[in-house]
């Protein structure tokens, strides 16, 4: 979910090469991030699709803009002198200067076909024209380079207990571009020790490094595991344990220790049964509100530590895969 709404997605062309240019820079604006990159309307969609339908057909009826109507006419100009100066092309020198004769001017620049006829009327050879175009249309077409390094974070999910107002079970899992070597397993559960200031328990499972708690009520687990090329850090904590205590003690403890006196009170100073039920089953219910309290509080906690865990993780990977 982070991805989607952040991370901008790849060029058509950069994962299906065959689609025709036309039609992959209409799906790449329609994937904009921000609405404002995107077509304003449905029509103005339309009739980007119905363009690019025509330019696909029959490349020449294309509508370009002026400035790469220019850098066509600059181009092919630049191809021509080039020659001349080395004798392979004869006649006169271009102009330089393209007419834009306002019968060339379409709606949104002008039509390639009239765009190759006015460089041909400034002096420019059909030839150099088309291998401007060519060279024109390779650069536009070639993969964007690739993004630098990122990472994408997952927050898994959660199942949330109403009744104890935090998830019994906190997951986090973090992709890194760039794959840790196993060397730095050893400084690795250095940096997650310091990081949650305890030892615990150690294992590898095949490439993956494996970090577990130690403590009885805390249930941290940590798997580091790189491959493919990236290394996913994930990190789970099971809060039961720490639920059943809270709960178990205060609700329990507290609860039970003064339900049953509030009911004694109630019942033989007040001669109120009901009013001595009433105030056991608030004296339970105020037990249970300072328990789920302290189980948010507590659980709150925990994801903050859990994320300066990954921070730390991550900041280590990067350096190691930089190095």
């Amino acid at each position: 979910m982070v991805a989607h709404v952040n991370t901008q997605p790849p060029h058509l062309r950069d994962v299906a090469p065959d689609v025709p240019y036309e039609l992959a820079v209409i799906v790449d604006r329609c994937l904009q991030k921000d609405p404002a990159k995107r077509y304003r309307t449905g029509e103005d969609l339309a009739s980007a699709l119905d363009s690019a339908g025509i330019a696909i057909v029959d490349p020449d009826s294309a509508v370009i803009g002026e400035a790469d109507a220019a850098q066509l006419w600059k181009r092919a100009s630049e191809l021509q002198a080039d020659a001349a100066r080395l004798g392979v092309a004869s006649g006169a020198p271009p102009t330089g200067r393209v007419p834009l004769l306002s019968r060339r001017i379409a709606a949104d620049g002008y039509r390639l076909t009239d765009a190759k006829a006015a460089a041909v009327e400034a002096g420019i050879s059909e030839k150099y024209v088309a291998l401007a175009l060519d060279e024109i249309r390779a650069v536009k077409s070639a993969p964007k380079p690739a993004p630098p390094p990122s990472s994408s974070v997952v927050v898994a999910e959660q199942q949330h207990s109403l009744l104890a107002g935090a998830p019994m079970q906190i997951e986090r899992e973090e992709t890194i571009d760039g794959e840790v070597s196993t060397d730095e397993f050893g400084l690795l559960v250095d940096v997650i020790q310091r990081s949650v200031g305890e030892l615990g328990q150690v294992g590898t499972l095949g490439r993956s490094l494996i970090w577990t708690s130690q403590r009885s009520q805390r249930e941290l687990h940590i798997n580091i595991t790189p491959r493919q090329g990236r290394t996913t850090i994930r990190v789970s904590e099971n809060q039961r344990k720490i639920a059943g205590g809270l709960f178990g003690g205060i609700v329990g403890g507290v609860g039970g220790g003064l339900g049953g006196p509030s009911l004694a009170i109630g019942i033989t100073v007040l001669h109120s049964a009901p009013l001595g039920v009433g105030m056991a089953a608030g004296v339970v219910a105020a037990a249970y509100g300072l328990a789920r309290t302290l189980f948010i509080a507590v659980s709150k906690r925990h994801v903050r530590e859990i994320d300066r865990l990954i921070d730390a993780v991550r900041t280590h990977i990067n350096d190691a895969v930089r190095d």
